[in-house]
């Protein structure tokens, strides 16, 4: 809309190390910004110990960040991103930034290469505001859990500034929502009410398996490029989601950034896309038949397909701006 907001941008973070000894450490982040409840809320976004086994090989245990992109770690630090905030047309296809669990990272030099690979696993849990919302239906914040996640990235830093990254990541996938309960409850009402007729019960059994997800199958893949040398600055990302089933739809994101220094004024551009591929809610061709039943059924077969088209998210966003680095540690 034409509203001008602060709420989205606008983030204080706290960040601490300690060392215990030259090879064990602990880290701590702890991060306020705006909530998917509609208020500031501080919480720790790392929480973590640190094992520098060798130089190369370093584990960690606690509340990690989500390695599912190019710029995980720094997402959300302002100062560290050319323009305000990665584009969301990739960014947000995960609502999850940290994980509970671990990794395992090691690296090593190759010639004029650093080479990074890390392997994670952990769960995590999160809350977005349901994009029921923006047509002013008053609805709680939708939950997205992720168990059994595990992860598998490799990144190559060169000597010339240029650096690529590729990451897969997979996990059992449960989404909380109170629309999507809601058309549950009644499928399930009807399935399992005998005074129905079977054809119909069986239908309502299958709408109710179809829009369901629970312990679903989810990946997540990215792969990226960067590059910043001289007055060039250049980083493009390409990221597919897939879902086995349920309410949450296959996308495919994409970005490409291009900036060129002039002193310390940084003009750049960006173009993104998102794009939906699929629906993996297979609801019965012949839902209408349930209208036979009632209002109330009528009800729940007209709410099925304004739930689900939440999920139908396509844009593409066209971006121009200056990044001005006015002083040592202040950038506009």
């Amino acid at each position: 809309d034409k509203q001008v907001g602060m709420e989205v941008d606008t983030k204080v973070g706290l960040q601490g190390t300690y060392k215990f000894t030259d090879a064990i450490s602990g880290t701590a982040q702890l991060l306020t910004k705006y909530r998917a409840e509609g208020q500031y809320k501080p919480e720790f976004e790392w929480a973590f110990a640190k094992w520098q086994a060798t130089p190369g090989l370093s584990i960690r245990a606690g509340r990690i960040g989500a390695p599912y992109f190019m710029v995980s770690d720094f997402r959300d630090v302002g100062f560290a991103n050319t323009a305000i905030r990665p584009p969301l047309d990739v960014y947000g296809q995960v609502p999850v930034s940290s994980a509970d669990g671990g990794d395992i990272s090691y690296q090593m030099n190759l010639g004029g290469a650093t080479i990074t690979s890390t392997l994670w696993g952990g769960s995590a849990k999160n809350k977005y505001a349901s994009a029921l919302r923006s047509s002013g239906v008053n609805v709680d914040p939708v939950t997205v859990k992720l168990k059994n996640g595990v992860g598998l990235n490799f990144n190559v830093e060169l000597d010339d500034g240029l650096a690529f990254r590729v990451g897969h990541s997979q996990g059992k996938l449960t989404i909380e929502s109170d629309t999507i309960d809601t058309l549950l409850t009644g499928f399930n009402g009807i399935a399992n009410n005998g005074a129905a007729p079977s054809n119909l019960r069986a239908i309502a059994a299958q709408a109710a398996s179809s829009i369901l997800t629970e312990n679903t199958k989810a990946t997540f893949t990215g792969v990226g490029a960067s590059l910043d040398r001289d007055n060039i600055v250049l980083a493009a990302e390409y990221t597919l989601r897939r879902v086995k089933n349920g309410s949450v739809g296959d996308t495919t994101g994409w970005y490409a950034l291009g900036g060129y220094r002039f002193g310390s004024f940084l003009p750049y551009v960006i173009v993104s896309k998102l794009k939906f591929d699929e629906s993996n809610a297979a609801v019965p061709s012949n839902l209408s038949s349930l209208n036979a039943l009632g209002t109330q059924a009528q009800r729940l077969v007209a709410s099925t397909p304004v739930a689900l088209s939440t999920q139908y998210v396509q844009q593409s966003t066209n971006s121009v701006g200056v990044r001005w680095d006015a002083m040592r540690n202040t950038a506009v």
